[in-house]
């Protein structure tokens, strides 16, 4: 019997195809999984205009040749003025979906792929580096909320909240979604008041 309480319609092979469908692409987080769809999909366009025949590469074919065809997206997208990071993010994809299908790992042996790889990690800009929050910082956080003690209402309780949120944070080392709107709310990392329940010896 089907799902939805149908019965089934003998399609055994489709059936198998569709549960190894839905749990071989669940190894990664979202945000990962939708960076490695936009660079396949990218490749894929690129492996048409070349009237390559497939978007896989054959691992029976001369590495070389494989090699050759990887550098030249790289350098496509190079010219286009993709970063570092975009371009490693770019060959993992390809290698993960190439896994997938079942086409073996096309970027094994490819010696210079990685010297491009390690290459444009060493040139590439460096970020300043984030400043660490101190005990200190949150003193200060504190005091200037101090006098929100001293209102009533919303006033007191965003205080309050902001205060709990902040130490929160701070004490779980959270990162800025899970305890504030950070490119939109994310409900699943959300720490809501009714996730939280205070007791003492077993007693609410």
């Amino acid at each position: 019997v089907g799902d939805q309480g149908q019965g089934f319609d003998g399609d055994v092979h489709g059936k198998v195809e569709d549960w190894l469908e839905a749990n071989l692409c669940g190894d990664k987080a979202d945000s990962t999984a939708k960076a490695y769809a936009g660079a396949w999909s990218k490749w894929c366009i690129w492996t048409e205009r070349q009237q390559w025949p497939s978007h896989y590469l054959n691992p029976k074919e001369d590495k070389l040749e494989n090699e050759n065809k990887i550098l030249a997206f790289l350098g496509y997208l190079g010219w286009l003025n993709f970063s570092s990071a975009s371009l490693k993010q770019a060959v993992f994809a390809i290698k993960d979906a190439h896994k997938r299908a079942g086409a073996g790992d096309p970027t094994e042996g490819q010696f210079r792929l990685w010297v491009l790889m390690n290459g444009l990690d060493r040139r590439a800009a460096r970020k300043p580096r984030r400043l660490g929050v101190t005990p200190a910082m949150l003193q200060w956080v504190g005091r200037q909320f101090a006098g929100s003690m001293n209102l009533r209402g919303e006033g007191r309780v965003d205080g309050v909240m902001v205060q709990a949120a902040l130490l929160t944070a701070w004490f779980f080392m959270m990162r800025a979604s899970e305890f504030c709107d950070s490119n939109g709310v994310n409900v699943d990392h959300v720490l809501r008041g009714l996730d939280v329940k205070l007791s003492k010896e077993d007693e609410p």
